[in-house]
Formats: structure tokens, sequence, C-alpha cells
């Protein structure tokens, strides 16, 4: 099982994503499958991620057995874009999410090459370089990685 969730600054969505985790763990504890697979991106120094990450995701990932059933994954890059020249006359992230992103059928070279463009600005571009690096250090393990995580989006100013 596999689910791609992303944050917004709307509590329903929080709402909506914890709900959705907790489907999604029951579902692999009854069918005795693999680790349930979530991948959530989110937006370092976002508020609706803060309020994300250290809510339902927090919960989720300290709570007793979930690291048995789950396989975590934090992408730290949201709603962040690389200027591409294909979007010249309608820059933006779907633009380039239509271009370069999952199930693009012929991307443009230039799609992670270019200038990187955050949706909050510079500081959320470098604390996502920031959160990336200790993800990279830390190994693949979310529990390793998260406390980073839930410190640096609460702290983050």
């Amino acid at each position: 099982t596999v689910s791609v969730l992303y944050c917004s600054q709307d509590n329903t969505t929080t709402v909506k994503m914890q709900r959705t985790v907790a489907a999604l763990m029951l579902v692999a504890a009854v069918s005795a499958q693999d680790k349930v697979v979530v991948n959530f991106y989110g937006e370092s120094l976002c508020p609706g991620c803060d309020g994300a990450v250290n809510g339902p995701i927090n919960r989720t990932l300290t709570a007793k057995g979930v690291p048995d059933i789950l396989n975590f994954t934090y992408y730290p890059f949201g709603n962040a874009y690389v200027k591409i020249s294909e979007c010249k006359l309608d820059p933006g992230f779907q633009c380039w999410e239509n271009a370069c992103g999952y199930g693009a059928k012929n991307p443009p070279s230039d799609c992670y090459t270019g200038e990187v463009v955050c949706q909050h600005g510079a500081g959320e571009c470098y604390g996502n370089l920031v959160e990336t690096c200790v993800k990279n250090i830390t190994g693949s393990d979310a529990l390793s990685y998260m406390p980073f995580v839930y410190c640096f989006e609460r702290n983050g100013d």
C-alpha cells in the first residue's frame, strides 16, 4: 500500500491525513502485508506542514508498534519546483509537475538543473536543504531523522 501525502495550511487536510495514515496502518495489520508505505512531501518552515509534522505525523511515528508496520519517508520539497525552459510562459509548480513530475512522458533535460523556487521563499529552500542533509547523514530510517525535523519545524523561524 502506498500513500502520498501533502500538507496544507487547511486544518481539514491535517485531519484527513491522520485518518488516511490510520486507515493504511489498519489495512497492513489486518492483511499481514508488507509495511504500509507512506511518502510525505512537506515544506520546511511552512505553518501547515509544521502542524502536520508536529501533530499527526509525530503521534503516528512515535506510537507503539507503528514502526513495525509503517515505512515512512519524508521528502522536504513540497511545492518547490525548478525553473525550466518549457515553462517560461507559464512558470510555476503545476507546469513543472506536468513536465517533470511522476508520470511525465518526455521530461526536458533541465528538469533538475535550474533554479529551485520554493512556495515560501528562500528560507523554505534553505530549510529544505538542511532537512535533506540531516536525512542523508542519518540514513533512510525515519526514526533517525524525524526528531530533528520535529524540532526544526517547531523552532526553525
